[in-house]
């Protein structure tokens, strides 16, 4: 894991194609997504629980929600959450358990299919880093480190 690269987020997930399932790509440090930045925040779950979520952006994110533009986010619904050390995953239509989510410059957005996401160790600033992969329809997958910096925020869910 390159720990220092930068916020290069890419998502390398389950291959599946219609009705078959393909060989889980390896992670590779030096992939990137094409997102030259990523944030994280805390956020609520559909059904009003809590949740977090990060997004990977073209351009600097200051302030909770505030992605403009083309984006790829991820949505942890349950534990772990992008602040604990392990994988999380979401194969098919298991919203339940979180989602991703990649935007166009106009707000054409499109789920993945499935994604995973492997996080190290919270760092002392904050700082997540880890590896997150996503099949989209089709067949393309967007893979590759993260760093992601944490924007507090107060969800307030229920």
């Amino acid at each position: 894991m390159h720990r220092n690269a930068a916020l290069s987020f890419s998502a390398s997930l389950l291959v599946f194609g219609v009705g078959c399932a393909a060989d889980v790509p390896e992670e590779d440090p030096s992939q990137t997504t094409g997102y030259a930045h990523a944030v994280y925040h805390d956020s609520c779950s559909p059904v009003d629980g809590y949740a977090q979520v990060l997004a990977l952006t073209q351009t600097p994110v200051e302030e909770p929600y505030g992605w403009e533009g083309p984006r790829l986010t991820v949505d942890f619904f349950r534990p772990p959450f992008l602040t604990q050390e392990g994988v999380h995953e979401s194969h098919g239509d298991e919203y339940d358990v979180g989602v991703a989510r990649r935007c166009g410059a106009a707000d054409d957005c499109q789920n993945a299919v499935e994604f995973r996401v492997r996080t190290e160790p919270l760092r002392e600033d904050g700082t997540v880093e880890g590896y997150l992969t996503a099949v989209f329809p089709g067949g393309e997958v967007v893979a590759g480190s993260f760093s992601a910096r944490h924007i507090p925020f107060e969800a307030i869910c229920g």
